[in-house]
Formats: structure tokens, C-alpha cells, sequence
């Protein structure tokens, strides 16, 4: 088999298994595959969409959870319902662009801070509240916690909501705490990349009462009160039942993918690479296995493709180098530092083995052999 069709198979291969199947065929046998109507009781959706709601607030000790369509359906509702319109919310510009867009969906304006150099995630000491920022909404990123204790304390000295955007850091603690229950609510996504998945799909927590009520309006047209705006976010119940039996191999996924994670770091700790850090008082969630490679991170990213092991092409983009998010652009020398030098995998996967994670130090340390060597 050659390198490429190798990792291909690794990426490609779904966690779908009997009991996702089974489920999906009780539903489509039941034949109600949505239990939304335009009631009270119908606002809280069919069966299967009630009990992946049970199992979250269980496992996350919260009080409410609603599900959604998407996790930008969350996203857009937790900033409505914190009524973030005609407020500045700051946020990261490392990140996907519904953490930003679901600010303007609800009326408000994203004001970027910039990130810590170690972790990537809204560094609390570049936070400058005015009085126009009604909100923080702080992202979890590559699965790893942000600086939830100073983020906190500067959202409560503030008086400003905090919203987590934790839809790569699903199972992630912080000081023994999940993430997405320390702030006001938190987001996770069920989308086909993440680590538990229906394709699309997301989940809004909370503990607070009337956010979450607030959320289920938007999410249903805003059925059975009528001074609402609300939308059709609605998750499906097949969608419902194959999260049901995805959730239930969350804690054996994460678990897999931290062994993964630390043993691809283990085996790469002499290469002099900047290996992703974790911190002491944090679990990681795994979601893309970051790496900082100063000055040749393209010419190694090429080689590596060439191999059949990806590690992307280029970095992320911080938002404000598209076009639409140019206007909220400034002066974030950390985010620049990442967007050249660092490269990201999504290998570290349950379909991926401790060889697979040898077949990709290998290659990495050939790589860099190769580029070390030409150099001189």
C-alpha cells in the first residue's frame, strides 16, 4: 500500500458502527423523524433529541442543553440570547468563521484580541474591555483550554457574559471542570471532523433558565411567543439518534486520541520541533494535533505531502485576512506567528494506530533530515 492511500484510509474511515445503524433504522421504522411542532411541548423536539439532551446534561452536570442543526445555530442563539446586538463581543481571530459571524448574525461586532503563544486561545492580558463589549466568547482550540480562570475573572470584573465556543474541545477540563460549563453556556459541534459526529449538529449548555428557553425559541421560528425572531435550527431525530450512540464512546474516543496524541509527541521530543504543550491543570480533547515549525514549516509541510502524511497546506488563517473581516484587522503579532509557522493533523484518530503514529515520526524525521541536509 503506498504512503498516500495509507493515511487516506486512516482519515477517511468513519466511527459509525452497528449501534449508530440500529438506531437509524428504529427512527426511520417509527417513522416521526422530527418531533418539533408548534406547542410548548412540541418546542422541546422528538424523542431522541430529548434524550441526547438528558445524556449532556448528565455528563456535564448542567441543567439545560438544547440541541441545533449546527453548532453556529448554537453559537448564533447563545449571542442572542445574551443579547449581544449593538454590543462589541471580543474573540479570537484564530478560529473557524461562525465563532465570528454568529456575532453579526445577532446584530453585535467581533472585536479581535489576540492569543497566547503556547496554547492559541484568547489571551486574557490582551483583553481591553470598553464600554461597548457586552461579551467574551472564548474558543477552545485544536481541543486544548483556554485560560478559563483569567478569562472568567476579567468577564465577572467586567460584568460581561461568557460564552465558549468549545466545538473542537468536547470532554476537554479545565481545573477538573469540562469546558463549555464554565462560562454563561458553552457549544459543542457534531459536525463529520469532530470527535463525536452525526455529520452535521450541535449542542448549546447552560444553567441558566431563561438563556436556555431564549435558545429553544430561536431555534423553532420562535414558536409559541410571538417577540421573538426565531429560526429553523432543529435537529432531525436521525441525526439525534446516531449522537445518542456516538456520545455514549465519547470518554473511549478521547481516550484513544490523548494515547495517540502523547505517544506521536513522545516520539517526536528530539526533533526540536515546538510539539503541542498541555497544560497541568487541563485535560486535552485532541481535536488537530498543532505543531510550530519556524522557517521551513511550507518546505516540510511539501515534503511530508509528498510522503502521504498531511499536515495541511500553509497555516490557519487568522479572519481578518478574508476580505469580509479585513475591517476588524489590527495588530496581532501572535496570531501572524502562527498563521506562518505552525502546521496541523487530524490523524490522531481512533481508526489510526501507535504504528501509524511511528509510519508518521518517520517521515517527519526524514523529512527534516532531507530539508537539513539540502540546506547545506
Amino acid at each position: 500500500m503506498s504512503a498516500n492511500k495509507y493515511y487516506e484510509m486512516i482519515k477517511r474511515t468513519p466511527l459509525i458502527g452497528r449501534k449508530e445503524i440500529n438506531a437509524v433504522k428504529a427512527v426511520l421504522r417509527s417513522e416521526q423523524l422530527s418531533g418539533f411542532r408548534g406547542s410548548a411541548d412540541g418546542n422541546l423536539g422528538g424523542k431522541k433529541v430529548q434524550e441526547l439532551e438528558s445524556l449532556f446534561c448528565d455528563y456535564f452536570k448542567v441543567k439545560y442543553a438544547v440541541s441545533m442543526n449546527s453548532a453556529t445555530a448554537c453559537l448564533h442563539s447563545a449571542c442572542v440570547a445574551l443579547e449581544v446586538s449593538n454590543c462589541d463581543v471580543i474573540t479570537t481571530p484564530l478560529t473557524f468563521s461562525a465563532t465570528a459571524s454568529s456575532i453579526l448574525m445577532a446584530g453585535g461586532t467581533p472585536v479581535f484580541a489576540d492569543v497566547q503563544p503556547d496554547i492559541f486561545c484568547l489571551d486574557p492580558l490582551r483583553i481591553k474591555p470598553t464600554v461597548q463589549v457586552g461579551a467574551i466568547l472564548v474558543v477552545h482550540l485544536h481541543g486544548h483550554p483556554a485560560d478559563m480562570a483569567r478569562l472568567k475573572f476579567v468577564a465577572d470584573h467586567y460584568g460581561l457574559w461568557l460564552i465558549e465556543d468549545a466545538s473542537q474541545a468536547i470532554g476537554a477540563t479545565y481545573d477538573g471542570k469540562y469546558v463549555g460549563t464554565i462560562g454563561d453556556c458553552g457549544i459543542f459541534s457534531f459536525n463529520q471532523w469532530k470527535q463525536i459526529s452525526c455529520g452535521e449538529g450541535g449542542i448549546f449548555i447552560t444553567n441558566n433558565e431563561t438563556i436556555a428557553q431564549t435558545a429553544r425559541l430561536v431555534r423553532n421560528h420562535g414558536e409559541t411567543q410571538s417577540d421573538i425572531l426565531g429560526y429553523n435550527y432543529r435537529m432531525t431525530e436521525v441525526e439525534a439518534a446516531i449522537m445518542v450512540e456516538q456520545f455514549k464512546k465519547l470518554n473511549w474516543f478521547l481516550s484513544v486520541r490523548r494515547e495517540l496524541a502523547e505517544y506521536l509527541t513522545e516520539l517526536l521530543k528530539d526533533t526540536g520541533l515546538g510539539l503541542p504543550v498541555v497544560y497541568p491543570n487541563c485535560t486535552h480533547s485532541w481535536y488537530t494535533y498543532p505543531i510550530v515549525v519556524p522557517k521551513i514549516r511550507d518546505k516540510l509541510q511539501e515534503e511530508l505531502l509528498r510522503e502521504g502524511v498531511y499536515f495541511g497546506r500553509g497555516g490557519m488563517k487568522p479572519l481578518y485576512y478574508y476580505p469580509f473581516y479585513k475591517k476588524y484587522g489590527g495588530d496581532f503579532p501572535i496570531c501572524e506567528d502562527y498563521y506562518r509557522d505552525v502546521m496541523f493533523t487530524d490523524v490522531i484518530r481512533p481508526q489510526a494506530t501507535m504504528r501509524d503514529m511511528r509510519f508518521i515520526a518517520r517521515k517527519i524525521k526524514e523529512a527534516l533530515w532531507r530539508i537539513d541536509t539540502s540546506a547545506r
